[in-house]
């Protein structure tokens, strides 16, 4: 990462494609949302009748708005390379400075304005988000180990454990964190592997138990869509796994050549990440939805949809398949993986 120069108090433009990749990549909300996410897709209704079955299909709507964005604020920072840390409401009032008609000037500041405070309240909610997820992640491990309270102090310790959390990662981002390229390589790497792995593992069990009843008939089944109103109203919550990429314009300061490498970093971030990664652990666990997938509220989907943790429900029922026993071992080690990666990217 770029480090402030003595004299000026700027950045240094030190961040390759590479560089610039990464911090992107680390920008987007992290794989740890699949906690929060997936329940929230799963137990979706309009009007008394599930939207779960096209979880994918929304996720790929998703996918396409966020790269007509990605288009959009990549040509922008084509244009105006030298944005800074100002990013959209920098692009809002520089597009109509830019303009030979100075009728157009006096809109400049409202519209900065305007952009500006809108895009401030993603960066309230995901705060709020990401303290979910952790309650959720916290209490779900405590819970593996024998330690989950119901009724009144189930509520006290759930929301005790997000007013921890906000207190921990707001520490963290207060102090700050100072890191290399070579550690947000090493972050991502950690999270890809992740979300790679317990989709193929998740696609090796339905292949090795064909003999269960799933919720889909097929991989065709899993992605293609069932009802477009669905569609969109899945998208809505998979839209929250992939805002964040265009942030990466903040970074144009720090880069070498912002004029090309900030448009490449910010469609190959969201591409890597959201096209790949996610689209892929996506498939493979609802492909894994079946009747192997049990609890109060049913089975598969049905079930996801009144689980606290689906990922880590899955995890448990695939590493047990691997090796009795292990299934403990493995939602523990994906757990901890998650938290580790909410902190990081939430101090961020």
């Amino acid at each position: 990462m770029a480090t402030p120069t003595s004299e000026t108090g700027g950045m240094k433009g030190t961040l390759g494609l590479t560089g610039i990749t990464v911090n992107a990549m680390a920008l987007i909300a992290p794989g740890a949302f699949l906690w929060l996410t997936f329940q929230i897709q799963a137990s979706q209704a309009v009007k008394g009748v599930s939207t779960a079955t096209d979880m994918v299909p929304g996720l790929l709507a998703a996918l396409v708005l966020a790269f007509l964005t990605a288009y959009a604020y990549s040509q922008l920072a084509n244009l105006f390379p030298n944005a800074g840390t100002g990013s959209s409401y920098y692009f809002a009032e520089a597009a109509l400075l830019n303009r030979e008609e100075t009728a157009h000037y006096r809109f400049a500041r409202v519209s900065k304005f305007i952009v500006g405070w809108t895009s401030h309240l993603y960066y309230w909610i995901y705060p709020g988000l990401m303290v979910g997820t952790f309650s959720t992640l916290i209490q779900y491990i405590a819970s593996t180990f024998g330690f989950a309270p119901t009724g009144i102090m189930g509520n006290v310790w759930a929301y005790g454990v997000a007013i921890v959390m906000a207190g921990v990662v707001g520490s963290i981002a207060y102090r700050g964190i100072t890191g290399s390229t070579s550690t947000a390589i090493a972050i991502n790497v950690i999270q890809i592997v992740s979300l790679l792995v317990l989709g193929t593992l998740a696609i090796i069990y339905r292949v090795a138990h064909g003999g269960n009843s799933y919720d889909y008939s097929s991989a065709v089944d899993v992605v293609k869509p069932h009802n477009f109103q669905n569609v969109i109203f899945q998208a809505t919550i998979a839209i929250l796994l992939l805002v964040g990429f265009e942030s990466v314009t903040a970074l144009g300061a720090e880069a070498k050549n912002p004029k090309r490498h900030i448009p490449l970093g910010i469609m190959l971030s969201l591409a890597i990440q959201g096209l790949i990664c996610y689209l892929f652990e996506y498939i493979g666990t609802n492909f894994f939805m079946g009747s192997q997938y049990k609890n109060s509220g049913g089975t598969g989907l049905a079930a996801a949809a009144t689980s606290s943790a689906p990922i880590g429900d899955m995890s448990t029922i695939i590493g047990d398949w691997l090796h009795s026993g292990f299934g403990f071992t493995l939602s523990l080690i994906i757990g901890i993986t998650v938290g580790a990666l909410m902190g990081y990217f939430g101090g961020w």
